[in-house]
């Protein structure tokens, strides 16, 4: 089995990147952290990409491995010229501060780190 994992975003802003994703903060053991978007899609496809690798025996491949901008084209001429099985593409959502959880349309309660997610 061939899949493509390709993780949002990517790259600092500049006039070929006008979207460089989501931003946030949250608190870890007192101290503020500041995450974004590209950072996170890329870190969750890397464990992603190496559990299935160790585990299943997948060929993975990645529209990219480190925190460069990779043109949507450029992401869908991969996939063409592949021909993968499946393509699994990581995004996240921002939210306002005051947040304390979302509802996924597909039933899935979203809760922030502090919170016990659930399951509607």
């Amino acid at each position: 089995m061939k899949l493509i994992i390709d993780p949002g975003h990517g790259g600092e802003a500049s006039e070929d990147n006008q979207n460089t994703g989501a931003e946030g903060s949250f608190l870890k053991y007192g101290e503020m952290i500041h995450i974004t978007e590209r950072e996170l899609a890329l870190t969750i496809a890397r464990v992603l990409r190496n559990q299935l690798k160790r585990r299943f025996d997948i060929e993975v491949i990645m529209t990219r491995n480190t925190d460069i901008y990779v043109p949507l084209k450029r992401r869908t001429d991969l996939a063409a010229d592949e021909n993968p099985d499946a393509l699994i593409s990581i995004h996240f959502n921002g939210g306002p501060a005051t947040a304390r959880g979302l509802m996924h349309k597909q039933g899935h309660r979203i809760c922030p780190l502090q919170q016990p997610s659930t399951n509607v």
